[in-house]
């Protein structure tokens, strides 16, 4: 009965309101966007979009980019203290009858992150390679990519850490789309907070005889707006600059790389020496050099894996 008389004043004044419903108030706050786990809704790539560092406008590294001071700091090897009690030694020609101790085990690693690797370009990205050294040698940079991901995965099963090879393929171009929402996906599916490292070689202005260029050293970038990315790109700086002893050309920060901007987790891309600095890209062709770089990136990873990076202060 109740009901029907809150029906009869309903239809009454909707008679009089000319039978429309009231609508209501609009939501003044922005919509929560939607992490894209697809190719198809991730935004189209724009052509004059850098892929790395060697592709950076002239324009936007003046104007879109800050430059971040690393502070190298030499970590502190603590040395075992010394026995300084007088060793049981066997008299009498007689034996030592000491039982054999078993050997320490290190415990096993407790995973914290879960590491994309993706190794940036593929053998149909056009260019990306060095010239040609008098014996005909020339570096490719997708090849060189591939073997610093190839060491670092080796070390990282050895210490247990939780990481995934984002392009195992080689016959590829540059599928930035596809490598995004592969990322993303994994992202979105991962019991571990994710850390996405593109890893890459720089190429610099063709200023030297030979199409060679005089620019040389090391850099991290990460996108402007990821305070995590920052705090990141700034440990990886730090152990590269440390193992190779090259040039530090810092952390960098931008608006323009499509692998940075649209990951939906914490983002670096470092760029280990110009390929196209006669006397660098040398050494990068040298397995001593690709070890010294592959270990810099763990000793990075084992030190986030250890204290995180989230009360990193930098």
């Amino acid at each position: 009965m109740l009901q029907a008389i809150i029906d009869f004043f309903k239809n009454l004044f909707s008679s009089f309101s000319g039978g429309k419903k009231e609508t209501p108030p609009t939501k003044t706050s922005a919509p929560v966007e939607e992490v894209p786990t697809t190719e198809d809704a991730l935004p189209e790539i724009v052509d004059v979009e850098p892929q790395d560092g060697a592709d950076m406008p002239l324009e936007d590294l003046e104007e879109d980019v800050v430059l971040v001071d690393v502070e190298v700091e030499v970590p502190a090897v603590e040395e075992p203290p010394k026995d300084t009690s007088e060793p049981n030694q066997p008299t009498n020609n007689e034996t030592s009858t000491e039982p054999d101790l078993p050997k320490e085990t290190t415990p096993a690693h407790t995973p914290r992150y879960l590491w994309i690797l993706d190794n940036g370009h593929g053998n149909k990205t056009k260019g990306k390679r060095s010239p040609k050294w008098e014996d005909g040698k020339q570096l490719l940079e997708y090849e060189f990519n591939r073997a610093i991901v190839k060491k670092m995965m080796e070390s990282l099963e050895a210490k247990g850490v939780k990481y995934h090879n984002l392009v195992p393929e080689e016959n590829v171009g540059n599928i930035l789309k596809k490598r995004v929402a592969r990322a993303n996906a994994l992202n979105a599916k991962s019991e571990f907070p994710t850390v996405y490292i593109s890893i890459h070689s720089n190429a610099g202005p063709e200023d030297q005889p030979g199409n060679w260029s005089s620019a040389e050293g090391i850099e991290t970038w990460y996108f402007r707006t990821s305070l995590n990315g920052r705090k990141i790109a700034k440990i990886f700086q730090k152990h590269l600059i440390y193992n190779t002893n090259w040039v530090n050309r810092n952390a960098r920060t931008g608006m323009a790389f499509y692998v940075l901007k649209h990951t939906s987790m914490p983002a670096i891309l470092t760029e280990n020496g110009f390929f196209n600095n006669k006397k660098e890209g040398r050494k990068l062709l040298e397995e001593e050099t690709r070890q010294l770089i592959a270990d810099a990136h763990v000793n990075a990873i084992m030190e986030i894996e250890k204290y995180g990076f989230k009360g990193f202060q930098g």
